[in-house]
């Protein structure tokens, strides 16, 4: 795929004659989750064996915003050059009880997991007879935010005063990674809608996530 993504942007790059062109601008929410995220209290090293009494995990719900710059090669097939801004992340809830008798105690826990990405990539469009596109493509995507928020407290049933409030934000170092997807969208005149799903990132197998985007597309001829 990281081929056909060199090959795609080439071909946009020679192409100097007589051509059909296109830009486009489009924006939306995404919900992403990511399905292997783990226990979240590996994160903050607590030593003791405990059991899960409550658990929960949701999507975190941000924004897409997509540019793209396009070249007919034919009425109905498109190549395009994109650039992105997406958010990927989680959200869990986790209570847990530690130890036994007069060490007994209760945690409660939210993890929020964000994500922000800025990616370069192409793509393949073809539009049916019907206005309706469908498109696969690739992008370079650059992490410009990587964090885990966790907050919550420790509650000791029977030493009241060792209980304590838990407030960390932990950073990490993630290089550049790569990831595919898949859209399915409609035009009407210069509107656009497309939904867009990304499986996976490849440094984040279990992350995921569905785009609900609307755009403004240009058409450009140039002789």
């Amino acid at each position: 795929m990281k081929n056909l993504l060199t090959i795609c942007l080439c071909l946009i790059l020679s192409v100097c004659a007589t051509s059909q062109h296109e830009f486009k601008l489009s924006a939306g929410p995404t919900s992403s989750f990511d399905s292997d995220f783990g226990n979240i209290f590996d994160q903050i090293m607590i030593g003791f064996d405990s059991t899960a009494i409550d658990y929960s995990t949701s999507n975190r719900i941000g924004i897409d915003i997509r540019t793209s710059y396009s070249y007919y090669i034919k009425h109905n097939l498109k190549i395009s050059a994109n650039l992105s801004y997406q958010q990927f992340g989680y959200n869990s809830m986790e209570s847990y009880e530690f130890g036994s008798g007069f060490y007994q105690s209760q945690q409660y826990t939210e993890a929020t997991r964000k994500i922000d990405l800025i990616g370069f990539g192409s793509s393949v469009t073809y539009i049916t007879d019907y206005d309706i596109s469908l498109t696969i493509g690739g992008s370079s995507l650059l992490p410009i935010n990587d964090v885990l928020q966790v907050s919550g407290s420790v509650y000791y049933p029977n030493n009241l005063s060792e209980g304590f409030y838990i407030d960390e934000l932990t950073t990490y170092e993630t290089p550049s990674m790569f990831a595919t997807y898949i859209g399915i969208g409609y035009e009407f005149g210069d509107l656009t809608f497309d939904v867009i799903y990304t499986p996976s990132l490849d440094k984040y197998p279990g992350m995921s996530a569905t785009s609900f985007l609307i755009g403004y597309s240009h058409l450009i001829i140039k002789k």
